[in-house]
């Protein structure tokens, strides 16, 4: 069997077929995830939780950023939205594709969080 263009440029494992008459396709890998995907929830976890921290801890300056306790309170703040984040990327937004899929759960993540947040601290 001649392989095609598409055979030549990816390095799949390829299938191999009895009939004469099928053809030899790619083994996909549908269901992997890379680290990739979750790059811009984490980056935009971490600029809304600077901004909080600059707001909320730091008075509109940056003294809170010789505190290592500010520091702790930044990571949980950030982890919890990046997993916002994440959990609407894999659980809600599914059946989307694309940009507009991490756009969705960058925006509805920050918003869960931060809904979350104002509940929690003055509720």
């Amino acid at each position: 069997m001649k392989p095609n263009n598409y055979m030549m440029r990816t390095n799949w494992k390829y299938s191999k077929t009895k009939a004469a008459t099928m053809t030899t396709t790619p083994l996909r890998r549908e269901n992997n995830t890379s680290i990739n995907e979750f790059v811009p929830m984490i980056i935009s976890a971490v600029i809304v939780t600077l901004v909080l921290l600059y707001i909320d801890e730091g008075y509109y300056n940056f003294s809170w950023m010789a505190d290592i306790g500010n520091w702790i309170v930044g990571i949980i703040y950030a982890g919890i939205i990046a997993a916002l984040q994440i959990a609407i990327y894999k659980l809600v937004l599914f059946p989307l594709r694309g940009n507009l899929r991490t756009g969705l759960s960058i925006g509805l993540g920050i918003f869960t969080a931060l809904t979350i947040l104002f509940f929690v601290i003055f509720g």
